[in-house]
């Protein structure tokens, strides 16, 4: 099981991230370690990062998840991951094509709010911006889910839950389907 949290800087993917990763007992990345440095330079200036410094992070990021998978170990991620291309890039490296994609929408007062909040973070208010404009919210044929992350993080958390378990209930169901045909 691969899920990746994605939303703009601020929308909670870390926070929930982790609470979600306690509460299952998945493994927890926070992709902000993997990125190259030129990378983080982009965002300390307010700008994404592109090219090859994706590829670069790609490259990292799909490695540590590997590392997860191949022990069996279900991973969930916390990473902007704004444009398709790459979360594309993600499930296609780790060969995990039902990658749960969960996008924490926040209205941007809120996030501007929380953003202006924060103290330890190497984002520059221009790259929220951004963010916002580049977003390609996740598509539903690619597993992809809108969840609103404006509320309290309990209930955000009960709908991710509810998630999962209708997309381990079409798992399932594709499952037998395939075993029917199979006979």
């Amino acid at each position: 099981m691969l899920m990746l949290i994605m939303g703009a800087t601020a929308s909670g993917k870390t926070t929930l991230g982790k609470a979600l990763a306690v509460r299952l007992g998945y493994a927890f990345i926070d992709s902000n370690q993997y990125y190259p440095k030129s990378a983080i330079a982009k965002m300390r200036a307010g700008y994404l990062p592109d090219g090859d410094d994706m590829h670069e992070f790609i490259n990292n990021i799909t490695a540590r998840i590997l590392f997860y998978l191949s022990r069996k170990i279900p991973v969930i991620i916390a990473d902007s991951c704004i444009k398709k291309v790459f979360r594309d890039q993600i499930r296609d490296k780790t060969g995990m094509h039902d990658m749960v994609t969960i996008y924490l929408h926040v209205d941007k007062d809120i996030l501007v709010e929380r953003f202006l909040g924060r103290n330890d973070d190497f984002f520059e208010m221009g790259l929220l911006e951004r963010q916002l404009y580049f977003l390609e919210p996740p598509a539903m044929q690619n597993n992809g889910h809108i969840v609103d992350a404006d509320s309290q993080i309990q209930d955000t958390i009960e709908n991710i839950l509810e998630i999962l378990e209708r997309h381990e209930e079409r798992l399932k169901l594709d499952q037998e389907i395939a075993s029917h045909k199979a006979v």
